[in-house]
């Protein structure tokens, strides 16, 4: 694993040079043909470019597949980059200010539905709903989530054109139906939240990933088509390409929490909480944001393997006081089931 994460490090710090940022340009490739429509379907089609006009990076020891250095490229003049950001400016910026980022998506939810569901749910609402405002939207939902597929679709032909095939098949499974593996799991979490970042959202939480991907590692493990050392790797390597980031001069600022209780109230740490730790350890750099929740009844070596990573430098994971934590929302008029299953984001 060790090996196979240098590996895959050197890859990610062969930085591009003399490359702009083209996400505007690739916006404005939606844009320019859809003014006339309303705002939110704008917007939809200039996301359905983007996604479909981006390089799908793979590099060669990828073991999960999905990339942001598509974002940069020396192909456009500087013209053409002017003009991707006029276009881009006539629709203004949205940021943590207007809510736009900063939040920790429903990733068990989605995972249990999968991209075929989500649209077929967007079916569905567009025959119940027929005002125009939530038609316009709705559309927008249906051409986001299309687009969001050919994306995957895409990079499964990047990956076996690679010789990924693992990684392809993966792809080309969470297309068509729910993940039913861990490998598939954890690959379309990567891939929602690396078209997160080619949105521009900043600090997207993963949340509580030892939580929604423990049914996925406990079914491969006792079925013997994963071992413990795999899953690190899988979650190793993917975590090390937050890195990319530095390619545009800042941090991805992702919090993962691990640990805690469940919404009943029973220990929630798992054989995955202490993996994550482990792999945040491997990666040794400074991010994911990894917070630790802590609880009265938590085993004593968690917290001692919490430590023992703190104690090499790294300086995570935070540590989260439940006890305090949980009370204070449920004081905000949260119920208990939802305080209970609460996760940090951004720093």
């Amino acid at each position: 694993m060790i090996q196979q994460l240098e590996l895959l490090r050197s890859e990610i710090e062969k930085k591009p040079t003399g490359c702009s940022c083209i996400r505007n340009l690739l916006y404005a490739k939606g844009y320019r043909t859809h003014f006339s429509k309303p705002n939110v379907l704008v917007r939809a089609y200039g996301f359905a470019a983007m996604l479909q006009n981006i390089e799908k990076v793979v590099y060669p020891h990828d073991l999960i597949v999905g990339s942001v250095r598509g974002l940069l490229s020396d192909r456009y003049s500087a013209a053409e980059l002017t003009e991707g950001d006029r276009l881009a400016g006539i629709l203004g910026s949205r940021g943590f200010w207007t809510n736009f980022d900063h939040f920790a998506p429903d990733y068990a939810t989605f995972l249990s539905t999968g991209v075929q569901g989500v649209l077929q749910q967007i079916e569905f609402s567009l025959k119940a709903h027929s005002a125009p405002e939530e038609q316009n939207f709705l559309n927008a939902a249906q051409i986001s989530m299309q687009a969001f597929s050919q994306y995957i679709s895409d990079y499964a032909d990047a990956a076996a054109a690679a010789g990924l095939t693992q990684a392809a098949e993966n792809c080309r499974a969470v297309m068509l139906t729910p993940p039913q593996s861990f490998r598939q799991a954890l690959q379309l979490m990567w891939l929602v939240h690396t078209v997160f970042y080619c949105e521009n959202r900043y600090a997207m939480a993963l949340g509580r990933m030892d939580q929604f991907l423990f049914p996925f590692y406990q079914k491969d493990l006792q079925a013997g088509s994963l071992t413990k050392e795999e899953a690190l790797a899988l979650v190793a390597c993917t975590l090390y390409k937050i890195r990319e980031s530095v390619y545009f001069g800042g941090d991805n600022v992702v919090n993962i929490a691990i640990g805690g209780v469940k919404r009943d109230g029973s220990d929630a740490i798992n054989e995955l909480s202490y993996l994550i730790l482990e792999a945040v350890h491997q990666c040794n750099i400074p991010g994911p944001n990894l917070s630790a929740r802590l609880h009265p009844a938590a085993p004593p070596e968690f917290l001692d393997a919490c430590l023992q990573v703190i104690g090499t430098g790294l300086g995570y994971p935070a540590l989260m006081n439940d006890a305090v934590n949980i009370p204070a929302l449920a004081r905000q008029g949260y119920t208990l089931a939802d305080a209970r299953d609460y996760c940090m984001v951004g720093c």
